[in-house]
């Protein structure tokens, strides 16, 4: 990879930014916070939950508006006792901690080391409203490295986070 990148600096680039960004944590980082909007239209057919939600028909459960989570991360040589997504991090959805999350088979592997999991979203999750004048809803996210991950053995590593939604 990085010997492409030299080759393609020496033509200008050919019009391509290298836009890599990895974050990587241990339990002293603290929380990395995201949300996740909706990019559907906002009056989605999400199954008629509308009429079924006590709370003025407003649907706020996630499962009605998104699929799936997944986190990657990057493809860099780690050690063993590197973090690994599937057993190290403690991660919180629509105010909902994650019971399962699993390494995803036969894609996004590097090294031997399956770089991709799946997190599977809470029942009880809820969606939110950004903060912000926009009517956008989306998914709060919530990941912390669990007091295994340390500096010296390989911090959480997160390069890529992809959601599915209806």
């Amino acid at each position: 990879e990085r010997d492409t990148k030299r080759k393609v600096e020496k033509c200008g680039g050919l019009g391509y930014i290298d836009m890599k960004i990895a974050l990587y944590g241990i339990p002293e980082s603290g929380p990395l916070r995201m949300f996740l909007p909706f990019e559907g239209p906002p009056s989605h057919d999400h199954h008629n939950h509308d009429n079924n939600n006590q709370e003025g028909g407003d649907d706020l459960e996630a499962l009605h508006w998104f699929d799936d989570l997944i986190l990657c991360e990057a493809n860099e040589k780690r050690g063993e006792n590197a973090c690994q997504l599937h057993r190290d991090l403690d991660i919180i959805i629509g105010g909902a901690h994650v019971k399962r999350i699993t390494e995803i088979e036969g894609a996004g592997v590097y090294l031997s080391r399956k770089t991709c999991v799946h997190v599977f979203i809470p029942p009880e999750a809820k969606i939110t409203k950004a903060n912000d004048d926009t009517k956008t809803v989306g998914l709060t996210v919530e990941i912390q490295a669990n007091a295994r991950v340390t500096r010296k053995n390989g911090a959480c590593c997160l390069s890529h986070v992809i959601w599915e939604q209806h």
